[in-house]
């Protein structure tokens, strides 16, 4: 058998009508998926969906309380596919003083979110200055308390990366990276 090669004719054909050589990209993630997604909340280990970026739930005289907000997004490939993926900080109160962050991340299946993993441990009323994906890694520049400074004045500059892992027990997690 002689393998012919496709003449420009046949080509054109089969791009003009819709045959893929390859399998396309999934379309981006959207910041309303984002804020109507579900996430895992490490803070309690529940899920929660969220609507117009927020959730508030439970009653602080029974102890139950938590009120979640979408804090910052940012959009990029975290898991190597070529996929648009979500990274999103989320601020969470327990229903004490502190508001504290967790890094959620939102895989894209097809143009929808699917939860992957969360970060918990974050800090508590930190100022985020930034968060962006570079190259399959989450990074976040934000302020914390320094030693001398008070709970809602942080002043110290970290810059923390993550990036997603597969791990043995089949399922996502978030590490920090160096």
């Amino acid at each position: 058998m002689i393998f012919r090669p496709f003449s420009l004719a046949t080509l054109l054909f089969i791009q003009t009508n819709g045959f893929a050589w390859a399998p396309s990209k999934p379309p981006p993630l959207t910041q309303w998926q984002v804020n109507n997604a579900e996430y895992l909340i490490a803070i309690d280990g529940n899920k929660y969906k969220l609507k117009d970026g927020k959730v508030v739930t439970g009653s602080l005289s029974k102890g139950n309380y938590i009120s979640i907000k979408v804090y910052k997004t940012a959009f990029g490939d975290m898991n190597g596919d070529g996929a648009p993926d979500a990274v999103v900080l989320l601020a969470v109160n327990g229903g004490g003083s502190g508001t504290f962050h967790e890094l959620a991340i939102l895989l894209n299946r097809g143009g929808k979110p699917v939860y992957a993993a969360t970060k918990r441990g974050l800090g508590d009323r930190n100022i985020v200055n930034s968060l962006a994906i570079v190259k399959s890694v989450a990074i976040i520049e934000m302020l914390v308390q320094g030693p001398a400074d008070a709970m809602a004045l942080p002043t110290k500059k970290v810059k923390w990366k993550f990036r997603l892992k597969w791990d043995k027990r089949l399922k996502y997690r978030v590490v920090q990276v160096r």
